[in-house]
Order: C-alpha cells, then structure tokens, then sequence
C-alpha cells in the first residue's frame, strides 16, 4: 500500500500536521486523521526518542592510522559530531530527544552505560545545549553495548537505576548523569548546577521518571543503538534478565531479547518502545552487523541502518527520524477545470483547490493554476508534481505566484492575490449587498447579527477581528471542483485572448470569483444562511467535535454555468448564471447572475422551507442543466438528487456519539426524490416518485438526449440503497415516469451505495439499439470501511428504446466478468458487473467519483484504505491508502488501453501515485488531437487515439442566422 512511504515524504510534500480523530466516523474528512481520541487534551503527535551513543575508545581513533585523539577530525567522534548537530537542525517540535552513553572510570565487571541528558523538548535553546554536550564527549570506555542498553530501558520504563548509572563517569566526570528521578528534588534538564547527583539523596527511594505519557495515544517512544563494533567487557547478562525475564547468555541474545520485550503491548505497564540499530564503520556482512539487525528486527524496526562517515551518519539519523515523525500533508482537492466553450479542448490551463486539514473547523485552502504537457507543469516550465506520490513538488512555483510554493495551500495561488476583497452577500430577503469595511458594530448587519459581544468595549474589538479575517481568508474548497467560464475574448493583434474567470467555493462560506490572467480575486459572495455564521468561519473557529466531525460547514458544493452566448464567438455572453449547492453545509441550491462577474448577485434560491421542498436533504447533488420537455413547449431546467439525509446515513449512538458504518434503513426521512425546476425563476417543475424510491440520492443526474433534438428524453440516478433508476419524459410534458432498472443492494457486506452519478453509453448491436448504464458503488463517507463488497455495474437497458417499462437487473441476471462469465450465457442477460476486492485483491477498494465513458471504455478511478493490519496497534497512524484507475470496454468488461500507443493491460486496473480518493477521470484532446487522460494530479498520455472525429475547435450554439454572420464577419485566426 501507499501508506509505507508516507513517512520518506518530507522533502516532497508541505509539512501539515494532521489533528487526531476518534474511533467512530462520519464523513470522508476521516482520511485526514488518526484514529486516537481527539477530545483526548493529552493527544499531541509526539515522539521520545533516546539515542545510546557510542564513547568507546575507538571513537577517537583517527582512520586509517595515528594516535588517539578525540578532536582529530579523521575520528568516528568528529563524525558523529557534525552528523549529529546536522540532524538536530533538522527536527521539528514534535520529537523529544535524550542522550545516554557507554559508561567508563570504574573497573568492575563492565561498565555498563547511563543517561546523561533526560528526553526533552527540542526548542532552540536545548537544540544548541544537545549539540555543544555532544561536541565535548569523549572516547574513554570500553563497549558495554548490552549494559548500556539495559539502563536506556529502565529509564524509559521509569524503573530504578542500575548500579552502573550510579559510578563511574555518571558522578565523577563530565557529562554527569542528569535525569528526572522521583525525588524531591528533581532534575528537569541537563543543567551542571541544577541537577541531583546520585550521590545526594537515598538510592532506595529513587526511581527514573519515565518520559512515556501514558495519557497521550499519539506519542511514540524509541531508542536508536549506535556503536563501532562488537561489545566488550559486556557480561552482566542480569542487566536484561532483571527487566525482560528469560535466559539469555551472551551479549548480542540479551540486546534482542530486550529489544523484543519492550515492543510488546505492555512493557512494564508502559507503551511498547522500538529499538532502531546504526552500525557506524562496521562492515556490512560482519558478524556485528548480523546480530545488530537480529536486534533491530527484534525490535520492530526491520533491519539495521550502514554509516562510515559524517554525512551517511546524518542521513542514518535522519532517515529514522523521518520514520518516526511521520506526518501528514497537504494534498489536492479532486477536479481540473475544463473550458465551458468545448468540453474536450482544453487551453493546457489546469486549476487545482487545495486545502490543508487542521485540528479545528476551520481548514486553510487555495486555488492554483498549473500548465497541462506531458505531465503537470508550473511556471518554470517544470514538472510540478513528484510522480512518485502524485503532490506537488516542494520547489514548485505556481502561476500567480511570487515565490515558490509547493504543496503549501497557504501560499501563492489566488488567497496570494486577494486584494481589496469585493464581499457580497445575500439578506433574508433575498436582496444582494456588498459589505461595508467601515461599518461599526451596531450598523447593519450589526455585531448580534453575527452573534458577537454589542458591548461597547469588546463589540468593535470582536468585530474588527472577524472582519480582518473576511477580508483575506480562504477556507478549504474540500468538495468543490473549480469552474471555468469565458467571458468573451479580446483582440491582441491577429489573434483573440480569451477573458477567463474561475469559481469555486469553499467552506469558508464563500464563492470566490478569480480572474485566470493574474489570479485576482474580482469579487466574493456569501449566501444569507452563511454570511450569519461568518462568526464561526472568522472569529471563534470552534474546535472539532470529539467524534474528529467540524460543527461548521461551509458552500462546500460544486457549481455549473448557464452561459449565454453572444453574437460572435468572440463576444462577451449576453447573460451568465451560476447553479450550486452546500453539500454539507446546509439544505439550500443558489442561482446567481454572475454577468458581471465583478458584481455577483442572488437570482433565487431553493430550501425545505419553499413549498414542494420538503424532503430536500443536505445539497450534495450538483445540478445537471437541459432542456425540460413541457405543455407549452421545452424550458431550460435543472435537475438534482434530493440529497444527503444525515440522520438516516451518519452513524451516531443516542449521545450523538459517531460509532461507525450503519446499517441500511428501511427508508430515509429525507433526500429520496429528484427534483426539477426552472433555471430563470426557480420555481418546482416536478419531482420523483416511486414505490422504491426510499433512500436518499445525493448524486447527480445523467440526462440522455435520444434523438438529439436538444431536449432531454431521460434521467438516469442511482441511490443510497443501490439502486438505480430511469426517467422516461414525456415529450408532451404531461405524464413523467419512473423505472427501477436495478437492484444492487442489500444488507451487511452488499450495503452498497451510489454517491455519484452513473454514466451512459449508446450502443448498436446489430439492428438493436441499447443504452448502457455504468455505476460505480462506494461508501464514500467511510472511505477508510473494509466491510462493503464495492464493485463496478454495468446495467443493460433495452427497453429505455422500445417505448418504455424497464426489466430489473440484479447480480444474478448479471454476467460476473472476473468468473468467466459473459453476458447472455445462463440467463446473463441484463449487463456485467466485477466487485473490486476480486479484481485488485483489496479489501475495501471503493469508488468515490463518477465513471466516465469514452470511445467504447469505462474509465473509473477508486480508493482502496491501508488496511488497520498495515497500522498495527498506532491508533495515531493516519491512513492512507492507494488509488487505481479501472480502464475496460463498455460492452464485455474487458481490460482496455487507454490509446492504440499503449498496450492492451492484462489487468482491469493499474496504479497511481495518489494516496488520498482521486476524482473522476478527465478526457482531453490536445492540439495534436492527442488523448490524454488525467486523473487529479496524474496525466495518462498523450496518445494517438486512432479517431480523427474529434479535433480541438471553437465551440458555441448558434442559429443558422448567426452561423452565416459569423463566417462573413469573423476572419481572424482563432486563438
């Protein structure tokens, strides 16, 4: 799985420390987090880590020859030195470090080893101590490897001291041994004057104060071994027998032994502990190096680290601490921006949301533009994205950036580029206002309004606080795929530039309005139900519930455009209106006239409370825009899902507690209808009924024009119970009907779910004609859920074009592709179907996009978790996981290439690079006429598709009167 090399990641990806999240679940946010309890206030990432540093002797022994000195720069300690300081500049405040070392000056029966700087904080003032105490340590014992790791041991489990941390050089030479013990006086830093020697209190009474936090479930605990050679005078096997029990007669099997019992569940009643081993100028294949790694395995770190100088020391050091320290990251939200004038030409212009997760409600986000080539290109002309992982690049620079940005969602990009913010916003009444800057606390819409103090003293104080914030923030446009529409061009000498502009929102509340020249942001709204709460999104930024769920959503929606052509091509459109709705923020869609994109405007909008409305759920579903048959003739019209019922799909105990996947109602309360209405007024043209129509369809709608007459003739849906649907629209606008064309569901392990919209494909088969219906199922709120049999359906619809009725698939009447079977052999008649964990052999593999269907291919993109095994018992390990991209013909299910220069794959599915759900797979034709195929971040191609029939061409609808002004007006050269 992805999830191994998650850690290796620091130098390709910005640094987000990811908060934690409690055991039950409740959106797809659960990706982002761990699995520890995030009201837990003890849970911080965190890491303890105590390194044993060789001083024997032949650490200051110049190589290849001369005496022994410790400040000759040929040594093993003038290595260890510059490695160290190079390693401790490099740590964040996430891993706490301690120092031990071997112990020498006292000539009894080995020598054994002792702490010398207790794990602490690493702030700039220890980092500088650690390292001027590591620069005056000297080679002055012998190898007490075992012994020294013994006492390594008790001062972790919090145990007494040995009799060796309590002579010799711990109190007779520098450094002196300076630990916390439980005393009355205790040591709480390395600190010569501050800190209890041994020698001053009552041995009896003392004990080590152990640096594991049993409270906090996210703090890992470690010891790193690093030694020159072999032990010697290292025979005091009770040293290990005392802590770890057993047997053990030598040096090398008492180290394993210890190193096995401390990363045990319970070591001591403490938190398991892992031994990593760095052999420092050992030869590889030497007997040392083959105990070592006996000891490493034994310890949970899976093989020995090599270093024979300064710099493979360094990265020895930091290579571990990498492993230890992982991280989560910032990463892409799913969608590429397609130009609304041709759907399959793109201007090599891609636009990406990227947001960063935070330990509260409120998430960092940005939009950026990137160039489309052979791969994801910045500014530079450079490749942007690393392919082995699929972020971008931490030296990348995107456009409209002055610096280089990376993965870092808080620079560059158009939250860059803001300006003086242009704030709309909508009142209860539906009228459109832009803020005022200047207005005081008891000025419309005054402080109560937003739910701040009207004290005369902390009103202003509050509102001016949120108001800073308004005016610059971005919150993360987590579920929305940016939007581009042209605004006509202008001519620059023989050609036409485009006027382009972006939008997309975000769950700060607002629809941001970019222009794609320079990415300024010309304007920003906010609907009524949110400018309310602008409070929760500016000021207070409450935490995240216990259950890792945000209190506060935003307009987390996607948007599409109602574009009204001008006269000629190059005109500006004569009207452009935008349709989107909340998805988790709320149960409302918006229509807004966005003409003068400088100067947005509320147009209608639709919620429970209208009448005709009041099964509508959360407003998941991004409206499809067509043309509505009707009694007095076709009408544009948009159609959508009834959404997302919360109470029905969000698992939670009677306390309101999230406690995992839930079982499938009976019905839903709310969501289980499709909705159409008028796209100039708003106003309900007619809503879905059936029998079976009892879950909720948070999806979008496929709408089939048959005939090609510009009007729809049917609407195709699937829901929460996995079942899909069809629409048959009466041409007359009289009598609309509804048809179950599948049944895919059930309970327990067949719980499927339809998310997204299916997709729909023509096909002639001899005289018959058929459409086929493609769905993808996914629990796309528990991504992380290892219990569904996901798979691809593919559903055969012969009666959609023989004048009605429907014959209703299930798995047995369906060919199951992956067994052998075809369609039509044995009652196989009603399409084919693969479930994914037979196909990749993951458990848990789920699609969470829409398919897409081109020249005869299904292209689907999923998600497949790290299994909870991967994780062991780290609850604070966030999963990742891996994404695939199914690629096979629409009418057998067979393995497909992408393009005729690709050959065919044995398997339906290949890898990517991603580790977070990929969104739906976009198809472009380049200039060449190419194909590329790309998913998020990752391009497929180009590569000759072997069909001429699409071309890169100005697209627009145009009467025939129109068309002929055109080809007389218009002879400049196309852009």
């Amino acid at each position: 799985m992805k999830t191994k090399t998650q850690s290796f990641l620091l130098g390709s990806l910005a640094a987000a420390m990811i908060s934690l999240s409690a055991t039950g679940y409740a959106d797809d946010t659960e990706i982002y987090f761990a699995r520890a309890n995030v009201d837990n206030q003890e849970n911080k990432p965190a890491a303890n880590v105590l390194f044993l540093i060789d001083t024997s002797g032949s650490m200051c022994d110049p190589q290849p020859s001369g005496s022994r000195n410790c400040n000759d720069q040929r040594t093993p300690m003038a290595a260890l030195r510059s490695a160290f300081s190079s390693m401790v500049n490099s740590l964040d405040e996430n891993v706490r470090i301690g120092l031990a070392k071997f112990n020498g000056g006292h000539g009894n029966n080995g020598y054994g080893g002792y702490v010398f700087y207790p794990v602490s904080e690493l702030n700039n003032s220890n980092k500088a101590e650690v390292i001027s105490i590591v620069n005056n340590l000297q080679g002055t014992s012998n190898t007490p490897t075992m012994e020294a790791y013994s006492e390594t041991a008790r001062y972790m489990l919090g145990m007494s001291p040995s009799d060796y941390a309590k002579r010799g050089e711990a109190v007779e030479d520098s450094p002196k041994m300076a630990v916390n013990i439980k005393i009355e006086r205790q040591c709480t830093r390395y600190d010569r004057r501050k800190c209890t020697r041994w020698g001053d209190v009552p041995v009896s009474s003392s004990a080590y104060d152990s640096p594991i936090n049993m409270k906090n479930q996210c703090e890992s605990n470690h010891i790193i071994v690093m030694t020159d050679g072999a032990p010697t005078q290292d025979s005091d096997y009770s040293s290990v027998r005392n802590i770890a029990g057993g047997s053990c007669n030598s040096s090398f099997s008492c180290q394993t032994a210890l190193a096995s019992y401390l990363q045990q569940d319970s070591p001591r009643g403490k938190k398991p502990i892992k031994t990593w081993q760095i052999a420092f100028g050992v030869g590889a294949n030497s007997n040392e190096v083959k105990n070592m790694r006996q000891v490493a395995v034994a310890g949970g770190t899976e093989d020995v680290y090599y270093a024979d100088d300064s710099d493979s020391l360094a990265k020895a050091f930091i290579d571990i601490l990498d492993l230890i320290d992982g991280q989560s990251r910032s990463t892409a939200a799913p969608g590429v921006a397609v130009n609304t004038m041709n759907r399959f030409q793109h201007l090599d212009e891609l636009y990406y949301a990227v947001f960063q997760p935070a330990e509260s409600s409120y998430w960092e986000g940005n939009l950026k533009r990137y160039r489309l080539g052979d791969q994801v290109l910045d500014v530079t002309n450079k490749p942007a994205t690393d392919a082995a992982t699929g972020y971008f690049k931490p030296d990348a620079k995107s456009f409209w950036s002055t610096e280089v940005d990376g993965a870092d969602a808080q620079k560059g990009g158009a939250r860059a580029n803001v300006g003086t913010r242009k704030l709309f916003y909508s009142t209860a009444n539906g009228e459109t206002l832009q803020l005022d800057w200047n207005s005081t606390y008891n000025q419309t819409p005054n402080n109560a309004f937003f739910g701040l103090s009207t004290d005369r003293t902390e009103g202003p104080t509050q509102r001016t606080a949120m108001f800073n914030r308004l005016k610059s923030m971005w919150g993360d446009p987590m579920h929305s795929v940016p939007l581009m529409v042209n605004y006509g061009s202008t001519r620059v000498g023989e050609r036409y530039v485009d006027n382009n502009y972006v939008f997309v929102s975000n769950n700060g509340g607002m629809l941001h309005i970019i222009n794609t020249k320079d990415g300024s942001e010309v304007a920003a709204f906010m609907p009524h139900e949110l400018f309310e709460q602008a409070a929760d999104f500016a000021y207070t930024r409450p935490d995240l519930r216990f259950d890792n769920t945000r209190p506060t959503w935003g307009l987390d929606g996607s948007w599409i455009a109602w574009r009204q052509a001008g006269a000629k091509p190059q005109d500006a459109p004569a009207a452009v209106y935008l349709y989107g709705g909340m998805r988790r923020g709320g149960q409302h869609y918006y229509a807004l006239d966005v003409t003068n994109p400088a100067a947005p405007s509320l147009k209608w909008k639709i919620g429970p409370e209208k009448t005709g409305f009041d099964k509508l759920g959360q407003t998941w579903s991004t409206p499809t825009l067509f043309r509505m048959p009707t009694a007095e003739g076709s009408v544009p019209a948009l159609v959508f899902g009834g959404g997302y019922s919360p109470a029905d799909h969000d698992p939670h105990d009677g306390n309101g507690r999230h406690t995992g996947p839930k079982a499938r109602t009976n019905s839903d309360t709310m969501g289980n209808t499709v909705y159409i209405v008028n796209a100039a007024t708003g106003d309900l043209i007619w809503s879905a009924s059936h029998t079976n129509m009892e879950w909720s369809i948070p999806g979008g709608i496929s709408v089939v024009d048959i005939d090609l007459d510009g009007v729809a003739d049917h609407l195709y849906f699937g829901d929460l119970g996995g079942q899909l649907f069809r629409v048959d629209l009466d041409e007359a606008g009289a009598s609309h009907t509804v048809h179950r064309i599948a049944d895919l569901g059930g309970s327990g392990a067949s719980h499927r779910r339809f998310y997204e919209a299916p997709a729909v494909g023509y096909v002639r088969e001899g005289t018959e004609k058929h459409l086929y219906v493609v769905a993808a199922s996914g629990y796309r709120e528990h991504p992380l859920d290892e219990t569904i049999d996901e798979g691809l359906f593919v559903v055969v619809d012969k009666k959609a074009l023989q004048g009605g009725g429907a014959t209703e698939a299930t798995l047995n009447r369906m060919a199951k592709v992956t067994s052998g079977e075809k369609m039509g052999e044995n009652n196989k008649d009603n399409g084919w179907y693969y479930l994914f964990k037979n196909e990749a052999g993951t458990q848990g593999e789920k699609a969470m996009s829409s398919p897409v269907i081109f020249d005869g291919k299904i292209m689907l993109a999923t998600y497949s978790p790290e299994p909870i095994d991967d994780d062991g018992a780290n609850v604070c390990a966030v999963r990742y996981g891996a994404a695939y991209l199914h690629t096979v013909t629409l009418r057998e299910g067979n393995p497909a290439r992408l393009n005729r220069t690709l050959e065919t794959p044995a398997t339906r599915s290949r890898a990517l690079s991603l580790t977070t759900p990929p969104p739906t797979p976009s198809v472009l034709i380049n200039e060449d006429g190419e194909t590329v195929v790309i998913v998020g971040t990752e391009p497929i191609g180009p590569g000759d598709d072997g069909d001429n029939r699409l071309r890169k061409r100005r697209w627009m609808q145009l009467t025939p009167t129109q068309a002929g002004e055109i080809l007389r007006d218009s002879p400049i050269t196309e852009p």
